[in-house]
Parts: C-alpha cells; sequence; structure tokens
C-alpha cells in the first residue's frame, strides 16, 4: 500500500487514541502489554510489532521487581492551561513536547506517571484584564460591581 503524500492527523490518531484507552495507557498505573497479542490488535500492528513487542518485553522486565505502586518512583507533571489572551504560540507546544517527552521516558523508566491538565494559573492577569476593560468601557471597578456581577463578567470574557 503506498503512504499518504500527507499526514492526516484524524485518519491516523483515531484508531490509536482508542487503542490507547482500552489499554490504560491514560492512567498513571504502568500496566505495559503482556503479550504480542495486545500488540496485534493495535493499529498498524504490522508496522510496530516487533518494536512494541521488545519495548512490552523491556518494560516488564523493567517492573516486574517493582510491580507495586507504592515502590515504584513517580512522577507528575502539570500542563498549564493557554494564557489569559487564548493565543497559543510556540512557546506553549515547545512546552507540551518537553513535557510529553519527559513523560513519556520516565514511563519507560518504569515510573508511575501522571500528565495531567493544569488549573488555571492566570487568575491574577485574567481579573486585570477584565477590571482594565471595566474601567475603560464603564469607568467602573469591580468593587463597584460586587463579587456576584464581577465573577459573571470575567466568565463572560
Amino acid at each position: 500500500e503506498e503512504m499518504s503524500a500527507t499526514y492526516d492527523p484524524p485518519a491516523v490518531e483515531a484508531a490509536w487514541y482508542d487503542w490507547w484507552e482500552t489499554q490504560g495507557y491514560f492512567r498513571p498505573e504502568l500496566a505495559p502489554p503482556s503479550s504480542a497479542a495486545v500488540v496485534a490488535e493495535a493499529p498498524v500492528a504490522a508496522a510496530v510489532a516487533s518494536t512494541s513487542a521488545a519495548a512490552a518485553a523491556a518494560s516488564a522486565s523493567t517492573t516486574a521487581s517493582s510491580s507495586d505502586s507504592a515502590e515504584r518512583e513517580k512522577f507528575v507533571i502539570v500542563i498549564p492551561p493557554p494564557n489569559v489572551t487564548g493565543v497559543l504560540h510556540l512557546g506553549h507546544a515547545l512546552t507540551n513536547a518537553v513535557q510529553d517527552a519527559l513523560s513519556r521516558w520516565h514511563r519507560m523508566c518504569g515510573h508511575e506517571v501522571l500528565w495531567v491538565p493544569g488549573t488555571d494559573h492566570a487568575g491574577i492577569a485574567t481579573q486585570a484584564v477584565v477590571e482594565r476593560a471595566l474601567m475603560r468601557e464603564e469607568n467602573k471597578t469591580r468593587h463597584d460591581l460586587g463579587r456576584e456581577e464581577f465573577l459573571k463578567r470575567v466568565w463572560q470574557w
């Protein structure tokens, strides 16, 4: 079969994503495939069978002595949300790429890994942006509106 000239993420990633979910790869517990049968169920199995089987065997041997979660080293990292402007830039892509590589590396080392979406680290910046707009457009402060109304404006923004 001829390879496509362009990469089509929905066509490629959909099958992988479902497989990752069924294999439990989004859970922090390390659950390496225990046999080549699991690999055979994977999308594009023929292309990755030998590599995946070798990786599974290596991963299983790495974690065999430390299969108890309490004994394994843990690696947890938080994915920061987009900044207050909502505009993504190369820095966001770089951060996620580095975090992805670190998470995968720690998992391959047999560590219990959890890479989770973060919480709003830009709450103060968001408040400042909304307060400036409120002053500019209505000549009011957040105190003039009161807590509930101001929060409503923040969520609208």
